[in-house]
């Protein structure tokens, strides 16, 4: 119980601060005070539902996969600094559209972003929010801006979600054999 208490507390922490920094990148808006407590108070409620998290839990999710095609090349012919800017402007529309549609940024992996819809948070559609989500950053990167040009491969399917790990090396994983041929 003390560990879901500590992860709960943690995504709480998380979301007030990302809360925090989109209204200062968005002109210095100050937010009302009772706008950050009554959403702080339905995301006490969403994580409550979840259920206990320090199980894993069989469940079908949807997963998307942003793929950086000839990335070893991009590697080559590009600067670091040119590579994490490209990068860094994909993780940030990436970001924003998983917002919307209730999906959780598992990270890079090599030269893939990947998305998770219905591992932790509740989502009516998985598969339709990763395919939304996947149309929708592939068309919000500005043509000739970016020099990563990412392909969308979307998969849905039964995987094992949970914690892994011991002490402050624990991590929230996910594993199927779906999962492990969209990576391949």
């Amino acid at each position: 119980m003390h560990e879901l208490l500590t992860v709960v507390w943690s995504v709480l922490l998380v979301l007030m601060v990302a809360h925090m920094l989109r209204s200062l990148a968005s002109g210095l808006h100050i937010p009302d005070p009772e706008e950050p407590v009554e959403r702080l108070g339905r995301e006490i409620h969403t994580l409550a539902a979840l259920g206990d998290l320090t199980v894993p839990q069989q469940k079908d999710i949807g997963i998307l996969v942003l793929q950086v095609p000839r990335y070893e090349g991009l590697c080559r012919d590009h600067t670091p600094a040119e590579i994490f800017g490209a990068m860094d402007l994909l993780f940030g529309i990436a970001g924003e559209a998983a917002e919307r549609h209730k999906g959780e940024m598992a990270g890079f992996q090599g030269d893939q972003l990947v998305i998770h819809f219905g591992r932790i948070l509740p989502v009516d559609s998985p598969f339709s929010a990763a395919v939304a989500m996947g149309l929708e950053v592939v068309e919000r990167l500005p043509a000739g801006a970016a020099i990563v040009k990412p392909g969308a491969a979307a998969w849905y399917g039964s995987v094992l979600s949970g914690p892994m790990g011991n002490g402050l090396r624990r991590s929230y994983t996910t594993v199927g054999l779906g999962l492990a041929q969209t990576m391949a």
